[in-house]
């Protein structure tokens, strides 16, 4: 695997699309064939696919997306919970007239994708793969988003580093995670927390019921524990 740098590979084309409500979305593209849109996790920007955007493209057309208020898209304080973001990537692949298409989520966009699954469902849409993201919401999760809630509204700037450093399991260099803090501070703080809240105020019913609603060949990839 290569080092990461969090710059997009040679050959992406940066773009931008307006979503119904008004919302400028940036995602980025490569490559040709059937498309793998990637959606990165919370307060995450496209570049975190560098790798991925490099190596899938050989084979497919990849698109990543930098979810509303986050990384270069619009920083509103709208539209900010699971259905309208799985909405925004219905709307993509309409304005993009993608004929098949699959979902890869990390992390945050896992329920987005599950929200999905139950509102957007297509016939272009081909299956999903979601990687270490949260479908059940038990009791030491929400604890543990209540805690980061509260770390992030005492000092934003504090907690973000140890936040970047604890999403890898292999050691990254200091100029790449302070450049992925950089990154996650985009998202402004107001909007960080509103998208923290849906896990409080939504019911983890809604994306199980969106995965036994499917027909579509899903892929859970999560780590032990």
């Amino acid at each position: 695997c290569a080092q990461n740098t969090l710059e997009l590979p040679k050959g992406c084309k940066e773009n931008y699309f307006t979503t119904s409500d008004k919302v400028k979305i940036r995602y980025v593209t490569a490559g040709k064939g059937t498309a793998l849109i990637l959606i990165p996790g919370w307060t995450m920007p496209a570049e975190v696919f560098e790798n991925q955007l490099e190596h899938f493209s050989k084979t497919n057309l990849v698109i990543a997306v930098d979810p509303r208020a986050q990384g270069k898209s619009e920083k509103t304080t709208e539209g900010l919970y699971f259905k309208r973001e799985a909405q925004d990537i219905s709307e993509l692949t309409q304005h993009l007239g993608l004929n098949a298409y699959y979902l890869i989520g990390w992390s945050w966009a896992g329920p987005m994708i599950c929200s999905y699954l139950k509102h957007f469902d297509a016939p272009a849409f081909k299956g999903a793969v979601i990687v270490d993201g949260p479908i059940q919401f038990t009791k030491s999760f929400t604890d543990l988003i209540i805690n980061m809630t509260k770390a992030i509204l005492e000092d934003r700037k504090a907690f973000t580093p140890i936040f970047i450093k604890g999403l890898f399991v292999q050691p990254q260099s200091e100029a790449y995670l302070e450049k992925l803090s950089k990154a996650s501070l985009m998202t402004p703080t107001s909007a960080a927390v509103t998208l923290l809240a849906n896990c409080l105020v939504y019911s983890d019913k809604e994306w199980i019921e969106g995965i036994k609603a499917t027909s579509k060949p899903l892929l859970f990839y999560v780590a032990e524990g």
